[in-house]
């Protein structure tokens, strides 16, 4: 409901600080009430005001940093002239990529899947009453990992031959293993492995999932695993 004033000749939208004449002088209303046919309502003259912005925080579904999957959860800030309502948008950029808009992400919780492996996230937070409305922006978190490699597995196949598989990780590009000795990295795009050429009689192994999403050219891992094979070659 907008309140109106009659000019003499039209009724036109309030000024945007509303005075009382008290006999002598005009006055600011600082609160007032205004009746909308059933009861009184306060009424405040001003738009809301942020006094302290959002924030969103991340819960994961493991215990490593911020990975996708996970919930991101916006609160709604502190508001001067008592808000009506919030609404809420959330945001998404990439390192060096410009923030847009999430098409329909307008509640207070957002889940991160393994589309937003590698980016930072946002919210803004609109808080509306009856004289007007005023967003407001919280902190930003990210870059977001891929997902924690699971069901790592790794055998020996043949003399100095061993086969290492995993688990797909949401979000992931491409793997990043590491193994030792002698120490060698790779990075296959694929959920296997084969090794060659391997001296015994141990092999360490780390494979972690890991993401190029959203400028990150040199990759971000997200939690890895390890396994050893023994009796090589």
């Amino acid at each position: 409901m907008g309140l109106k004033i009659y000019n003499g000749s039209s009724w036109s939208s309030q000024a945007s600080a509303f005075k009382l004449y008290n006999g002598s002088s005009w006055t600011d209303v600082v609160r007032g009430y205004v009746y909308d046919g059933s009861q009184w309502r306060q009424f405040h003259p001003e738009a809301p005001a942020a006094t302290a912005n959002p924030s969103i925080s991340y819960v994961g579904s493991v215990g490593f940093g911020q990975n996708v999957p996970g919930t991101i959860t916006s609160t709604s800030g502190t508001w001067t002239n008592s808000p009506t309502s919030y609404a809420y948008q959330w945001y998404v950029r990439g390192q060096g990529i410009s923030s847009s808009a999430v098409s329909g992400a307008t509640s207070s919780t957002f889940s991160m899947t393994g589309t937003y492996a590698g980016a930072y996230m946002q919210c803004a937070v609109t808080a509306t009453n009856l004289r007007g409305s005023t967003t407001a922006f919280s902190n930003e978190l990210g870059p977001f990992g891929p997902g924690a490699l699971t069901g790592l597995t790794a055998s020996k196949t043949g003399t100095g031959t061993v086969f290492v598989s995993w688990n797909a990780s949401p979000g992931a590009q491409r793997y990043y293993v590491q193994a030792s000795p002698p120490f060698a990295e790779y990075r296959p795009t694929s959920t296997s492995i084969t090794i060659t050429g391997l001296p015994g009689p141990t092999l360490g192994l780390y494979v972690a999932a890991e993401t190029t999403q959203w400028g990150l050219s040199l990759g971000l891992q997200g939690q890895g695993a390890n396994a050893s094979v023994f009796n090589l070659p």
